[in-house]
């Protein structure tokens, strides 16, 4: 890790215990008005950011330039076997049994956000570089999708990003927070470091 960041980093270490679960205050890219679904997930907790670094693919700091909703399909699990607890779908009708349903894929609002990447600190991203991270939640079709303690960046403003990979259908670099309630640091004006979501 570069010393600057990495001292500021580790400094908000401490203030990372207590960031927790925050009320998603300023949430997504827009603050009008608009129905909302709030969303629960359980999402991996790190004690330290040097935990988070060592789960991460890449730590980054850079600007934010923009914020473009998504809607991601996941499709739904495969399971095999012939244990009850592996396979929960172990009995269920089967494709070409009358009563067989398909499962329809699970679909999420993403927010992803165009970085201009200031300082690769640890992985593949350097200064200069372009990366488009993925946090769960935003504004899609008039309804806003709030993720309980996730608070969401703003554009122009420089953070901080843990990171991990994910697949990217354009071939863009796409990574997504690493923990979207821990992972995410704004730059403060003395050149430190705060967590995002507190």
């Amino acid at each position: 890790m570069a010393l600057r960041p990495a001292r500021a980093l580790l400094a908000a270490a401490v203030l990372l215990a207590s960031s927790g679960c925050a009320s998603g205050e300023g949430q997504g890219p827009t603050t009008a008005p608009h129905p909302t679904v709030t969303h629960h997930g359980l999402f991996v907790e790190y004690g330290s950011v040097a935990e988070l670094e060592g789960a991460a693919d890449a730590v980054l700091v850079g600007e934010v330039l923009s914020a473009t909703p998504e809607l991601v399909e996941l499709a739904p699990p495969e399971y095999a076997g012939t244990d009850p607890e592996a396979n929960p779908t172990l009995g269920a009708p089967e494709p070409g049994d009358p009563d067989y349903e398909a499962a329809e894929p699970d679909e999420f609002v993403y927010t992803v956000y165009e970085v201009a990447v200031v300082e690769g600190v640890e992985g593949r991203f350097a200064a200069g570089d372009r990366v488009q991270v993925r946090l769960v939640g935003g504004l899609w079709d008039g309804v806003l999708h709030e993720w309980h303690g996730v608070t969401h960046p703003d554009v122009g403003e420089t953070y901080a990003f843990f990171v991990s990979d994910v697949e990217a259908g354009d071939g863009a670099e796409a990574v997504e927070a690493l923990n979207p309630t821990q992972s995410m640091f704004r730059e403060l004006s003395d050149g430190d470091f705060e967590p995002l979501s507190r």
